[in-house]
């Protein structure tokens, strides 16, 4: 390779470089109307989040994550007292999972209010891009773990709902009696 094609594949590589970074950085801003568009029907303006609504979010998810761990917790203790195996390792899994993405999210929610206090705004949105896969990461195991449970194990505040299954079945005096049909069967030497 020559010394221009290297120089045209480097600029190349920085463009997309550079594209990347605007990507992650317009998937991290929210679309919020200022008033003044609000009220001349005009809403495709977006507004970036600032370091500190950033922050706050961050913490405010890591916060409700705290708090459906605690009821998970509570119910993996119920559990093993009704020595149910299939939901204590159930939730126990779940709750190892949980663990793991809270201690990720408090590691990245510090390297981003380091970053807000630094005012470096494309590490900023990096470490926010990464908390919001978190967030969804942590959202999805704590659905599976309802699922282990069979409650809708909400955020502190939130309404919950717990499914019982009658473990007795119907009677069977209460099913319809089928008619009872009976066929010949057929003879292979009645083919010819």
């Amino acid at each position: 390779m020559n010394a221009a094609t290297k120089s045209r594949n480097g600029n190349f590589v920085q463009v997309i470089r550079t594209s990347a970074i605007a990507v992650v950085a317009s998937l991290c801003a929210v679309f919020v109307a200022s008033p003044d568009a609000a009220a001349q029907g005009n809403d495709s303006r977006p507004a970036v989040i600032d370091g500190a609504e950033q922050v706050r979010q961050a913490a405010s998810t890591l916060d409700g994550s705290k708090g459906v761990h605690e009821q998970l917790g509570v119910e993996l203790d119920r559990a093993k007292k009704r020595r149910d195996v299939v939901m204590s390792l159930c939730l126990e899994d779940n709750l190892s999972q949980l663990d793991n993405v809270m201690s990720a999210m408090r590691e990245r929610l510090a390297s981003l209010r380091q970053a807000v206090a630094q005012r470096d705004v494309e590490v900023a949105s990096h470490q926010y891009a990464i908390l919001l896969a978190l967030s969804e990461r942590s959202q999805l195991v704590e659905g599976r773990a309802r699922t282990c449970i069979g409650t809708n194990v909400g955020r502190p505040g939130e309404e919950s709902k717990r499914v019982t299954v009658d473990p007795l079945p119907p009677d069977p005096d209460d099913y319809p009696l089928a008619p009872l049909i009976v066929e010949p069967p057929h003879c292979a030497s009645c083919l010819k």
